[in-house]
Protein backbone atom coordinates (compact mmCIF):
# COMPACT_ATOMS: atom_id res chain seq x y z
CA UNK A 1 0.00 0.00 0.00
CA UNK A 2 1.11 3.61 -0.78
CA UNK A 3 1.85 5.85 1.95
CA UNK A 4 0.79 9.38 1.88
CA UNK A 5 2.57 10.88 4.77
CA UNK A 6 4.90 14.24 4.53
CA UNK A 7 7.66 13.78 2.33
CA UNK A 8 11.26 14.47 3.97
CA UNK A 9 12.38 17.92 4.01
CA UNK A 10 12.62 19.94 0.63
CA UNK A 11 13.16 23.98 0.63
CA UNK A 12 9.46 25.01 -0.35
CA UNK A 13 7.29 26.35 2.17
CA UNK A 14 4.97 23.91 3.50
CA UNK A 15 1.22 24.84 4.39
CA UNK A 16 1.91 26.41 7.73
CA UNK A 17 4.31 28.62 5.44
CA UNK A 18 7.08 27.77 7.30
CA UNK A 19 10.41 25.61 5.08
CA UNK A 20 9.99 21.81 5.84
CA UNK A 21 8.16 18.83 4.75
CA UNK A 22 5.72 19.22 2.88
CA UNK A 23 2.89 16.88 2.54
CA UNK A 24 1.65 15.06 -0.98
CA UNK A 25 -1.79 16.70 -0.25
CA UNK A 26 -0.35 20.44 -0.34
CA UNK A 27 2.42 19.56 -2.84
CA UNK A 28 0.24 17.87 -5.70
CA UNK A 29 -3.60 17.43 -4.82
CA UNK A 30 -4.43 21.65 -4.07
CA UNK A 31 -2.22 22.89 -6.78
CA UNK A 32 -3.79 20.82 -9.24
CA UNK A 33 -7.18 21.16 -8.02
CA UNK A 34 -6.67 24.72 -8.20
CA UNK A 35 -5.56 24.58 -12.00
CA UNK A 36 -8.85 22.14 -12.20
CA UNK A 37 -11.44 24.28 -10.45
CA UNK A 38 -9.59 28.01 -11.97
CA UNK A 39 -10.96 29.15 -15.02
CA UNK A 40 -8.88 32.44 -14.96
CA UNK A 41 -5.37 31.92 -13.27
CA UNK A 42 -2.39 34.19 -13.45
CA UNK A 43 1.20 33.23 -15.05
CA UNK A 44 2.46 33.37 -11.07
CA UNK A 45 -0.17 31.77 -9.90
CA UNK A 46 0.31 28.72 -12.34
CA UNK A 47 4.21 28.59 -12.13
CA UNK A 48 3.87 28.52 -8.28
CA UNK A 49 1.77 25.58 -8.47
CA UNK A 50 3.90 24.06 -10.88
CA UNK A 51 6.91 24.49 -8.80
CA UNK A 52 5.59 22.94 -6.11
CA UNK A 53 4.68 19.72 -8.00
CA UNK A 54 8.33 19.73 -9.40
CA UNK A 55 9.69 20.21 -6.32
CA UNK A 56 7.93 17.31 -4.51
CA UNK A 57 8.93 15.32 -7.46
CA UNK A 58 12.14 14.36 -5.96
CA UNK A 59 12.26 10.77 -5.76
CA UNK A 60 11.08 7.65 -7.40
CA UNK A 61 8.76 7.07 -4.24
CA UNK A 62 7.22 10.70 -5.06
CA UNK A 63 6.65 10.03 -8.74
CA UNK A 64 5.26 7.03 -7.96
CA UNK A 65 2.84 8.66 -5.56
CA UNK A 66 2.12 11.29 -7.71
CA UNK A 67 1.06 8.73 -11.10
CA UNK A 68 -0.84 6.27 -8.40
CA UNK A 69 -3.09 9.84 -7.65
CA UNK A 70 -3.26 10.55 -11.77
CA UNK A 71 -6.01 8.19 -12.60
CA UNK A 72 -8.56 10.11 -9.73
CA UNK A 73 -7.04 13.57 -10.52
CA UNK A 74 -8.87 12.92 -14.11
CA UNK A 75 -6.92 16.00 -15.78
CA UNK A 76 -3.72 15.73 -13.81
CA UNK A 77 -1.46 14.95 -16.69
CA UNK A 78 -3.32 17.29 -19.14
CA UNK A 79 -2.81 20.20 -16.89
CA UNK A 80 0.59 19.73 -16.86
CA UNK A 81 0.91 18.65 -20.51
CA UNK A 82 -1.11 22.02 -20.98
CA UNK A 83 2.34 24.11 -19.67
CA UNK A 84 3.84 22.77 -22.60
CA UNK A 85 1.99 25.23 -24.62
CA UNK A 86 2.70 28.44 -22.70
CA UNK A 87 3.35 31.32 -24.30
CA UNK A 88 5.28 31.84 -21.03
CA UNK A 89 8.92 30.16 -21.32
CA UNK A 90 9.16 29.57 -17.32
CA UNK A 91 5.99 27.57 -17.26
CA UNK A 92 6.72 25.52 -20.73
CA UNK A 93 9.95 25.25 -19.03
CA UNK A 94 9.16 23.68 -15.70
CA UNK A 95 6.03 21.86 -17.54
CA UNK A 96 8.99 19.85 -19.39
CA UNK A 97 10.80 19.26 -16.21
CA UNK A 98 8.07 17.62 -14.47
CA UNK A 99 6.86 15.35 -17.69
CA UNK A 100 10.65 14.49 -17.70
CA UNK A 101 10.32 13.35 -14.30
CA UNK A 102 7.67 11.07 -14.73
Amino acid sequence: MISFDTLTSYDIKNSHGIKGPISYLDAVVKPIRKMMLSSEMGNLEIFNNLEKIDKYLQDEDAVIKFLYTLPILKQGIGLIAEGLFSSNSDIAHLSVKIIQKI
